[in-house]
């Protein structure tokens, strides 16, 4: 009997352990070791209690946003608000970054005005803040500078990101797709990120042909640079004999001693690897990257004299900053040097990228821009100038980062969670230029005020519509290389138009009308005069000088809309009667249908056609001149 009791004693032990009461300790030491799909679930047993409520809410916000699901992070940075009036400053800026990254811009707005309340007013995030509150509406409406498409290497599955092409046409990215086929081997050999439970990031490769091409050929890359870490992002030397790479912290032993590394949490050093033939030697951590501080994302200057790279190092006024070192021979190193505080405004600035023409590309979470990290750009020799947003639709709510851009192909890279994976894109730059149409009087080459100009592009789509002050001048924007279209009308000119290519640099072009008065039309003895529309021998289709007639008979009906016409079509002499009677009714036809296009009504138009039977010229054997004369279209006054 005694053993029954034991036995039961112990069952119930069990069964009270397994149902113990959540703890908090439970949910931090999850959240301390980066595993933040466990310390969620941990913190969501706790969230209904009101006892460490505020701290639970705002450890569930932090989990949720570290794995960039922003909507619970949101929430929960809400909720750890309204239970503490006191809550720091960075509980405030926080919410509204993951507000931002939800489209949710007014809810952002208040959010960063308390935090600017609470925060020091020398610090930059205040300070772009209060210059810039109305900054995203101006973002809104500035012209697209690029466009992208997609690279051809994205996986359906897992995130792809931070491609570099090298010089010889190498293209370096990273990847947590999975190596194994096999379920069995996966399950053998893969290792899996703590934080995300997906596979850990390995350097890939791939080719490039040309800036029409997709990218093709994805080659894991060999040698020592891929281990049971999270690897990447990379970048190489002009000489490609060297590599660069982030990794985590945890893979040089050296720094394992250290608490923070010890923990796996997100800690990254910088690595180089030497060419060892068509692999990667030994790797090694580059000398000043220090235990328990975060150094990533780096890359190579074109020149290969900088290794610019994020880090929260001594010296860095944000989460994260960028630094570059120069490269100096015999595999030597300058000090970091910090880029100063037009690129590192206090919040996170990483991803930097330098192009051929020595402009520096990098990501920030900044205020002014769409949410989330938004890509800028900053020339290198002048880093006292203002940060440029590239703006839509490289940017969104959400983050968009990895940007690099090679002129000498006229095109880059973007990576981008916008669609709920990170991808790789290609970009292209959109080339702009002013267009300016001067409209001037023909007659005296005066000009003219009050006309409406209209700019259509190649589809006849209506793209902008001005009226000209006292210069005559409608100002528009066009794309470089794009053919457009100009309408121009006045109630006193005959209305104009002009197809025309931009041109293929972004340099101002100038387009001139000139438009006739209305007053030089003739009209005489109930018809309105025009210079003949000579059409082609046994032509239907109007020409285009003939069209230009028209357009100002269009001018002419649209000044006086109660004004009837009928238009009358003769032939040469040539061919049959008959012939000639039915070639001259489809003239006829075609003339009122191109009246019609024009917007003047069906019913004020009569057309006939009278054949050979009443020539201008008369002769029996016409010269070519003379037949032309004779092929004409009359326009005949019904009623004003």
């Amino acid at each position: 009997m005694r053993k029954v009791y034991i036995v039961l004693l112990l069952a119930l032990s069990i069964v009270a352990y397994g149902k113990k009461k959540p703890d908090v300790k439970r949910g931090d030491k999850y959240f301390n070791k980066g595993e933040y799909a466990k310390a969620i679930t941990a913190y969501e047993q706790l969230s209904r209690k009101e006892k460490d409520k505020p701290y639970v809410s705002l450890q569930l916000a932090k989990s949720y946003e570290k794995m960039n699901r922003t909507v619970e992070a949101a929430k929960y940075y809400s909720k750890a608000i309204l239970s503490d009036s006191n809550a720091d400053s960075e509980v405030w800026y926080s919410y509204a970054q993951n507000a931002l990254k939800n489209g949710r811009y007014e809810v952002a707005e208040e959010a960063m005005m308390q935090f600017a309340q609470r925060a020091e007013p020398t610090d930059l995030r205040v300070v772009d803040f209060q210059k810039n509150r109305n900054a995203l509406s101006v973002l809104q409406q500035q012209i697209p500078q690029y466009q992208f498409a997609e690279s051809g290497i994205n996986d359906l599955y897992y995130d792809d990101l931070g491609l570099f092409k090298t010089k010889g046409d190498t293209v370096l990215f990273a990847s947590n797709r999975t190596k194994y086929q096999s379920s069995f081997w996966r399950s053998l050999f893969e290792v899996k990120d703590k934080k995300t439970e997906r596979p850990n990031y390995d350097l890939y490769q791939a080719e490039f042909k040309s800036n029409k091409d997709p990218l093709y050929n994805v080659t894991h890359i060999e040698g020592r640079t891929n281990r049971r870490f999270n690897d990447g992002i990379a970048t190489m030397t002009p000489e490609r004999d060297k590599l660069f790479f982030a990794s985590d912290s945890y893979r040089n032993r050296k720094f394992r001693k250290n608490k923070t590394v010890k923990k796996h949490n997100e800690m990254k050093s910088l690595f180089v690897a030497t060419r060892k033939g068509k692999r990667w030697g030994k790797v090694k951590v580059l000398p000043f990257c220090e235990a328990g501080v975060i150094y990533t994302n780096p890359n190579v200057s074109p020149d290969g004299k900088f290794l610019y790279f994020s880090s929260n190092r001594e010296g860095s006024i944000g989460q994260l900053d960028i630094w570059r070192v120069a490269l100096l021979e015999n595999n030597q190193y300058g000090e970091p040097e910090h880029l100063g505080n037009q690129v590192n405004r206090g919040g996170i600035e990483d991803y930097a990228f330098v192009s051929e023409d020595n402009v520096l590309y990098f990501a920030s979470d900044r205020w002014g821009g769409f949410g989330g990290l938004d890509i800028y750009r900053i020339p290198l020799d002048d880093l006292h100038a203002v940060a440029e947003n590239l703006g839509a639709p490289i940017n969104t709510a959400k983050d968009d980062y990895g940007f690099s851009f090679y002129p000498s192909v006229k095109m880059g890279f973007m990576s981008t969670n916008r669609i709920g994976r990170t991808d790789i894109y290609r970009v292209y730059a959109l080339c702009h230029l002013p267009l300016n149409v001067k409209v001037t009087n023909k007659s005296f080459q005066t000009v003219v005020e009050g006309a409406t100009v209209t700019l259509l592009d190649d589809k006849q789509t209506v793209l902008e519509k001005t009226v000209v002050e006292t210069d005559g001048i409608a100002h528009f924007t066009g794309e470089c290389g794009k053919y457009y279209r100009v309408e121009v009308k006045h109630p006193d000119f005959v209305s104009k138009e002009l197809d025309f290519q931009a041109n293929f640099v972004g340099e101002e072009q100038s387009v001139n009308l000139a438009l006739m008065p209305l007053e030089e039309l003739r009209i005489e003895k109930g018809e309105i005069v025009l210079k003949d529309i000579l059409f082609a021998f046994d032509k239907v289709e109007l020409p285009k000088e003939g069209m230009e007639e028209l357009d100002k008979l269009v001018s002419v009906l649209q000044r006086y809309p109660k004004m009837k016409l009928k238009i009358g079509a003769h032939t040469d002499s040539k061919g049959s009667e008959a012939y000639n009677m039915k070639l001259s009714e489809e003239r006829a036809k075609e003339t009122a249908n191109y009246l019609i296009k024009k917007g003047i009504s069906e019913d004020r138009l009569i057309y006939e056609g009278y054949g050979s039977s009443q020539p201008k010229v008369m002769c029996k054997e016409c010269t070519e001149e003379q037949h032309a004369q004779n092929r004409r279209s009359e326009f005949l006054i019904q009623t004003k």
